[in-house]
C-alpha cells in the first residue's frame, strides 16, 4: 500500500492545525488472494466482451467490490441453476464443493474457480489424510471456506467447533487427531483451541495456520490498538476476517471500536477528545477505499507519524509494510 509514500510527496495537503495521530495497521487493502480472484474476473470479462459472466454468490466478501463488478457487467446469482445452460460461471475465492462442480457439469457451464491458493493448499492437505483420520476443524458453520474444507474429507470423521468452549466439550479423541482451522480465525482463539485439543490428543497433528495476510494484520493490530483511543476497521459486515479484526480491536483498544463500510459518515464530534486513531482493513477492502479514509482522517487533523517528524521504524507498530505477495 503506497498511501504514506504518496502523502510524503505532497499528494494531499496536510491539515492544519493538527489534533492527533493516525496509526495505520499494515498491510492495507487487498490481499494477494483477493487480487488474484479479481484479476481472473477481469480477464474473463475482457476475453469475451458482451458475453455474460456469472458469479456464484460473492466473489469476495465486500459490498463495494460486488457493486463495482455489477457495474462492469458481472451477474451475481445465488444458485447454479440460475445460470443459463452453457454460460460462464466464476466461483468464489473461498473454495468450491464437489456438489457445486457437479451441478456445473450437468448444466454444461464453463466454470472457472477463483479459490485462494492458501485455501487450495488446505484442501489438498485434507484430501490426502488417511481414511481413518479424525479431524477437528475450527471455523464458522455455513461459511463457504468451511463448506469447501469439509467437503474434502469425504467419509473421514470431522468435528467442527466454533470456539474453545465447543472444543473442550468434544468427546475423547485419538492421540494423533488432526487440527485444521478456517484461515480467518483469531490467532489467540487458535492457540487456545490447540491447547485444549492437545490435552485430548497428546500427539495432535497440528495443521491449523492462518494465512499470512490474516496473521500479520492481526499481529500489527494487537500491537497498535492499546496505543489508540479508537480503532476503525474498513470492511463489510459479512467479511469474516474483518469481523475478527474488529473483535481483536475491541479486546485490545481502551476506547470504542467499530467497522466503517462504504458510504458511512464519520462526524467530527465522534472524534472529540481523541488523540490517537487506529485504522485497519479487511483483506477484501479496496485500496481506493483505504486511500479515501486516510485522506478523510488527515483532513480532520489526524497526522501520520512521519508527518510529525517522527522516525518511521522498519518494523513494529506504525512501520510501513508492503502488501502481501
Amino acid at each position: 500500500m503506497s498511501v504514506a509514500s504518496r502523502q510524503e510527496k505532497g499528494g494531499v495537503p496536510t491539515p492544519s492545525p493538527p489534533r492527533g495521530r493516525l496509526r495505520l495497521v499494515y498491510p492495507l487493502g487487498f490481499c494477494s488472494g483477493v487480487r488474484r480472484a479479481l484479476s481472473l474476473c477481469h480477464r474473463l470479462l475482457a476475453k469475451c466482451p458482451g458475453r455474460p459472466l456469472y458469479v456464484l454468490r460473492d466473489l469476495v466478501h465486500n459490498h463495494q467490490v460486488s457493486r463495482q463488478l455489477r457495474e462492469e457487467g458481472v451477474i451475481f446469482v445465488e444458485e447454479v441453476n440460475q445460470v443459463p445452460r452453457g454460460e460462464r460461471l466464476l466461483l468464489g475465492a473461498h473454495g468450491t464443493t464437489r456438489e457445486t462442480l457437479a451441478l456445473c457439469r450437468q448444466r454444461e457451464l464453463e466454470a472457472h474457480e477463483a479459490t485462494c491458493p492458501v485455501i487450495l493448499h488446505r484442501q489438498n492437505q485434507l484430501r490426502h489424510l488417511p481414511p481413518e483420520a479424525t479431524v477437528c476443524l475450527l471455523g464458522e458453520a455455513g461459511h463457504p471456506e468451511i463448506l469447501a474444507l469439509r467437503d474434502c474429507l469425504r467419509d473421514r470423521r470431522c468435528y467442527l467447533v466454533g470456539n474453545p468452549q465447543e472444543a473442550a466439550a468434544l468427546p475423547s479423541l485419538p492421540p494423533n487427531a488432526f487440527f485444521f482451522c478456517q484461515t480467518s480465525r483469531g490467532r489467540d482463539e487458535v492457540k487456545e483451541v490447540r491447547r485444549i485439543l492437545r490435552e485430548k490428543a497428546p500427539l495432535l497433528q497440528d495443521r491449523a495456520h492462518l494465512c499470512r495476510a490474516q496473521r500479520v494484520r492481526q499481529e500489527e493490530l494487537v500491537e497498535i490498538a492499546p496505543q489508540c483511543d479508537r480503532v476503525y476497521i474498513l470492511g463489510s459486515s459479512h467479511s469474516a476476517n474483518g469481523r475478527r479484526l474488529l473483535q481483536l480491536a475491541r479486546e485490545h483498544c481502551p476506547g470504542p471500536c467499530r467497522m466503517l463500510e462504504e458510504g458511512e459518515e464519520l462526524l467530527p464530534e465522534e472524534l472529540a477528545g481523541v488523540a490517537t486513531v487506529g485504522l485497519a482493513s479487511a483483506t477484501s477492502t479496496p485500496d481506493a477505499l483505504v486511500e479515501e479514509w486516510v485522506t478523510r482522517f488527515r483532513r480532520l487533523g489526524f497526522l501520520l507519524p512521519q508527518e510529525e517528524g517522527a522516525p518511521f521504524p522498519e518494523s513494529g507498530s506504525g512501520g510501513l509494510r508492503s502488501p502481501e505477495t
